[in-house]
């Protein structure tokens, strides 16, 4: 699959002791999550340890946050995690830690409390990826949200996939039957060619095959 060369920086790698931590979330029992937000992101931003530095190749870096309880059947915690982008290489370890402490943000813990999800659990792996110049990104559901589960549809922008996502910037929507192999496109440009949509669906159809479940799949396109 073509995925921007990346390197993992994995939790137990990261945070080797967990002893200020376990206190720390003894400290944090019955608190607001504001409190403990606080409490944790102190214990854990001291815990972590970054012991090596990244190899791959580039001039600009996203450091992307990957935690365990993420994209699950029942939670998904879209957005709730820390991911930077355009990191230039000095920068590199202290978005590292950044990502590590997300998995306390306020915002993070209230989502558990009201899930019935034990913050205990949490971990938080960390991916950093060569920066794609993005001049067209987007997202693409292997079935239509609305239902239609024989439609693949694919929103796309330009510039980077995070504009998209939060509707910074006028997009077009492509609507693919799977069914009859022909599609449609509704927004005010045509930024994917023929052979460019075509590219995303066999793409998605390989994605697919390794999760055997519908998704979303984010893309960035550079050069073609």
């Amino acid at each position: 699959l073509p995925v921007p060369e990346f390197e993992t920086f994995s939790f137990d790698e990261l945070v080797p002791s967990k002893s200020k931590i376990n206190a720390a979330l003894e400290k944090a029992k019955g608190k607001s999550a504001e409190e403990k937000s606080g409490i944790l992101k102190a214990a854990i931003r001291e815990s972590v340890e970054i012991r090596r530095d990244a190899k791959i190749k580039g001039e600009l870096f996203s450091v992307r946050s990957s935690s365990c309880v993420e994209d699950s059947a029942d939670n998904s915690f879209a957005g709730q995690f820390d991911t930077y982008l355009n990191v230039e290489r000095k920068d590199i370890r202290s978005r590292i830690v950044d990502c590590v402490c997300s998995l306390y943000n306020e915002n993070v813990l209230t989502y558990m409390e009201q899930a019935g999800l034990d913050i205990a659990q949490l971990q938080m792996n960390v991916f950093v990826h060569r920066m794609v110049n993005a001049d067209v990104s987007g997202i693409l559901f292997t079935a239509n949200p609305q239902g239609i589960l024989n439609e693949t549809v694919i929103v796309a922008g330009r510039g980077l996939g995070e504009n998209v996502v939060s509707d910074r910037i006028d997009t077009t929507s492509y609507y693919y039957s799977l069914t009859d192999d022909i599609y449609y496109y509704d927004g005010k440009e045509n930024l994917l060619d023929d052979e460019m949509v075509h590219k995303l669906i066999d793409t998605s159809k390989v994605i697919c095959g390794y999760f055997d479940k519908y998704m979303d799949i984010e893309f960035a396109i550079e050069n073609n």
